[in-house]
């Protein structure tokens, strides 16, 4: 009865984020008014409760200095953390035979945490308006070359006279990073591409860009 209260309260926990993500502006990519925050990057996802863990997550890996740092911030969401601890819950399952084994959010880490958070934060500000469509190489904080685009893409079944366009934050997969518009067929070599769902949000310090609720979390593919 418990274990059901609870996968019940985890639901509605998850609706209530759904709902609020759907509520506020600042996730509707090019949909704002302004861009501009009038408040630091970390301040922003301190104040959003949808970025719960990943505040978490930035105290423990100590990273808020970096943060308050002129950086662009590639921020995941709680959906991408509780994704992850559901996914290695599973594993972890698997591997040590327990069917009630489970991981949580303190399992991670703190060293694990530190370098795969760097991954999302880059010196510097890179605004939309530096984005091309063949996208640019970028050095994170991680200290890897990560790919970062602006691309058209035809959404609707209506004649559009100008597409909207999406950021793209892509991980290099094989010797050589895809073009923008010839994917590999084989998923195995396929670049890991990761779509932006909200975009050059500019704070006090540095630019916010927000990733999709179904991104895997450290870039990890299960």
């Amino acid at each position: 009865m418990k274990n059901t209260i609870a996968f019940i309260a985890l639901i509605i926990v998850l609706m209530v984020a759904a709902f609020s993500c759907d509520r506020d502006n600042y996730l509707i990519d090019g949909g704002v008014a302004s861009p501009y925050l009038n408040m630091t990057t970390y301040e922003f996802l301190a104040s959003k409760p949808v970025f719960d863990t990943l505040v978490l997550a930035i105290n423990k890996a100590g990273l808020k200095e970096i943060l308050d740092g002129e950086v662009t911030f590639f921020a995941p969401n709680n959906f991408s953390f509780e994704r992850y601890i559901r996914r290695m819950t599973t594993l972890g399952r698997t591997v040590y035979n327990d069917p009630l084994y489970r991981y949580h959010f303190d399992s991670i880490p703190t060293n694990l945490l530190r370098d795969s958070l760097k991954m999302y934060i880059f010196p510097g500000k890179i605004f939309r308006s530096d984005l091309r469509k063949e996208g640019d190489i970028f050095t994170n904080y991680a200290g890897a070359e990560l790919k970062i685009s602006l691309e058209p893409e035809r959404m609707y079944t209506t004649e559009l006279t100008t597409n909207p366009s999406f950021v793209w934050l892509i991980s290099k997969r094989g010797v050589f990073w895809d073009e923008y518009d010839n994917i590999p067929s084989s998923v195995a070599e396929r670049d890991i591409r990761q779509r932006i769902q909200t975009s050059g949000l500019i704070s006090t310090n540095g630019v916010l860009h927000v990733m999709q609720n179904n991104h895997d979390l450290f870039f990890i593919q299960f």
